[in-house]
């Protein structure tokens, strides 16, 4: 068949004047390179599903009858859980109670995990949706799979019998793979640890284990992306689904190859250094701030941009690695290959992201680099020690700073960061030696009340002075302070702290946050609760250690001023009465603020509040919401009034509550 031409204009604004430039280009006898194309149309063919793709060139074309297909030698792709209720059945792993979570070394087998599900390990590692992050993406959320998938299995349509949910290809559930996100502006192919489950957003790859790391670099690179959009049909934010994956043709000696498996692994390294400064990772050790020696804050700052930004140059260097390889291994000429990009409505990863931050939410990660967030992940760090949820003795060299784990073992269910027993469980008082450098507060509670022994800014206080020997604990709060545009730490921590928290504590799809501020209503006083502490007796505790004695010092307080009026009428000192009124009026709206705090709070205790780790943060935040300044925890308790969590143990409480009414 003889040749067709073709005019590409997607790229350009003005395509009416590009058309005509190119049409006069062509009867001058000029080639207009990269706009127009002169392709035998029954080419096409060569690709399957023969799409549209006249701008690849004929060797681009040639690969698809050349080369074996992805799928096939024990490589597969594998779509996974659907659930049907995300709300039901996952959680971010950090909400549950980590002895509840499966867990394994790196000769558990897949077999040995089902088991786990019938001990009481209902939540299992859960790879679903997830940011662009190439080379490694820790997984944050956990699904319930107890009783190998027993609730999940039976959620079924009560009326005609079908299920809601699809456990599909059950059996690469807990095998070691890579996976990656559906929907992407390009491919990024990520472990995936033995003990995990697979879902219809995060699928599984797998492959011979000893080609996994090879696996993940050529997949990731620009060639295997280019390839796998040509079968699509489309270029930006495409779903990267089974049927084009496993078509993909792929040359047999690049898996294995030790240069591909050499480039992974450093990548992989390179993207961790990033993730064991994020207290939501499995790998988290400290806040990137302290993961050094610096004399001040800004100091420390400005070497992590340098360290980062070292990171972010290798990591690059490492894909374009990796790329020439592919192309290497491809037969492909790099300068074909830049033809190619610049013809396929290719931008820069920046152009990519600014014009498409609708299109994937949370497509890219973030390196969590601006002064002011560096500053607040170092407070967020200092509360989790006060509430020994941290181990400080990582920080200060007590403890070596651990060696990152193999990417296809079993996730932790504790970070290494992390205040652990000797089972590798959070720390019980009994656990931790008695000349550990911190007091800490194990009824999980710390109020926001100056002069208070257990005051919030007295404990970060006191974490200042371990982390910063040679420091005045008032200078380094300064300094901080400084770079945060605040009055002072307490009146950050009043009006900023819980949002960014709530912020950082949400990932794929579930807000989680776990340091809860319980607040008055003109924030005149605080109370802050470790989710992990919460017991039955939690509020109870809050009120009789901590507001009660708080309005008691209070309405002495309002004695005394009283007593302190009565002497100045009597003097007849006017304008010490009248400064007196002033100060006996706001200590009134003090202890009116109290005790409707305080009225709030008894009333969730006298509920018998009692939460459930696995009804997850939402549900067991919803009856505080008159005290949480967080919109959702209201909307969460009116839904739980209109009974739409019927299976949440809260629920059910609050159900036999009624009845017996």
């Amino acid at each position: 068949m003889s040749q067709c031409l073709f005019i590409r204009l997607v790229a350009e604004d003005e395509k009416e004047v590009a058309l005509a430039a190119a049409v006069q280009a062509m009867r001058e006898g000029r080639d207009p390179e990269g706009v127009v194309f002169a392709v035998d149309p029954s080419t096409f063919s060569q690709v399957p599903r023969s799409p549209f793709a006249y701008w690849a060139s004929d060797r681009i074309r040639r690969l698809f009858s050349e080369l074996p297909p992805f799928e096939g030698a024990g490589r597969t792709v594998r779509v996974g859980l659907q659930t049907s209720d995300d709300t039901r059945f996952v959680r971010a792993w950090w909400e549950v109670a980590p002895e509840r979570i499966v867990t394994g070394t790196p000769e558990t087998t897949p077999e040995d995990f089902r088991r786990q599900t019938f001990a009481g390990k209902r939540w299992v590692p859960f790879a679903k949706v997830g940011e662009y992050s190439p080379y490694y993406a820790d997984l944050h959320l956990v699904v319930n799979w107890e009783r190998d998938g027993e609730e999940i299995r039976n959620y079924i349509d009560p009326n005609t019998g079908r299920p809601y949910s699809r456990p599909q290809n059950t059996d690469f559930y807990f095998r070691p793979g890579l996976t990656y996100p559906l929907r992407l502006h390009r491919m990024s192919v990520t472990p995936l640890p033995r003990g995990s489950i697979i879902s219809v957003r995060g699928w599984g790859i797998f492959g011979p284990e000893q080609h996994l790391l090879s696996m993940m670099a050529l997949l990731s690179s620009s060639l295997f992306d280019f390839l796998a959009k040509m079968l699509l049909g489309r270029f930006d934010y495409p779903e990267f689904v089974i049927g084009a994956l496993s078509r993909v043709p792929v040359p047999p000696v690049a898996f294995g190859d030790t240069r591909l498996t050499a480039l992974a692994s450093k990548g992989m390294d390179l993207q961790r250094e990033f993730y064991v400064s994020d207290e939501t990772a499995h790998v988290f050790c400290l806040p990137a701030l302290l993961r050094g020696t610096s004399s001040s804050l800004i100091e420390a700052i400005s070497k992590w941009h340098e360290r980062a930004g070292v990171a972010e140059q290798a990591l690059a260097a490492v894909s374009e690695e990796i790329d020439g390889v592919a192309l290497q291994l491809y037969g492909i000429g790099p300068s074909e290959f830049r033809v190619l990009q610049t013809n396929s409505s290719w931008q820069t990863l920046s152009e990519d992201i600014a014009e498409n931050e609708d299109a994937v939410e949370a497509d890219v990660v973030r390196v969590r680099n601006d002064g002011d967030t560096l500053i607040a992940d170092m407070l967020s760090y200092c509360l989790g020690v006060a509430f020994g949820r941290w181990d400080i003795r990582l920080a200060t060299g007590q403890r070596p700073m651990p060696e990152l784990p193999d990417p296809f073992a079993p996730l932790p269910v504790c970070s290494p960061g992390m205040l652990t027993g000797p089972t590798g469980l959070p720390a019980r008082p009994e656990e931790v030696l008695p000349d550990y450098p911190i007091p800490i507060q194990w009824d999980g509670v710390i109020p926001d009340d100056e002069g208070h022994p257990r005051d919030l800014i007295a404990q970060i206080h006191w974490v200042f002075g371990v982390l910063f020997p040679d420091r005045d604990p008032r200078e380094v709060e300064a300094e901080a302070c400084a770079i945060l545009g605040v009055r002072d730490l307490r009146s950050w921590f009043v009006n900023h702290f819980f949002q960014y928290h709530i912020k950082c504590y949400s990932k794929g799809g579930r807000k989680a946050p776990i340091y809860w501020q319980l607040r008055s209503a003109r924030k005149s006083y605080s109370i802050w609760l470790y989710y992990h502490r919460l017991t039955g007796d939690t509020l109870w505790t809050v009120l009789r250690n901590y507001v009660d004695p708080k309005l008691e010092h209070e309405q002495q307080v309002l004695a005394e001023l009283k007593a302190k009026l009565e002497v100045a009428q009597k003097a007849g000192q006017t304008r010490e009465e009248r400064r007196l009124v002033r100060e006996i009026q706001k200590q009134e709206q003090l202890l009116e603020e109290l005790t409707q705090f305080r009225t709030d709070i008894y009333e969730v205790a006298s509920m018998g509040y009692e939460p459930d780790r696995d009804d997850g943060v939402l549900i067991s935040i919803a009856p505080l919401h008159k005290l949480v300044p967080w919109s959702e925890a209201a909307r969460t308790w009116r839904e739980l009034q209109e009974g739409k969590y019927p299976w949440s143990t809260m629920h059910k409480r609050l159900g036999i509550r009624n009845r017996d009414r």
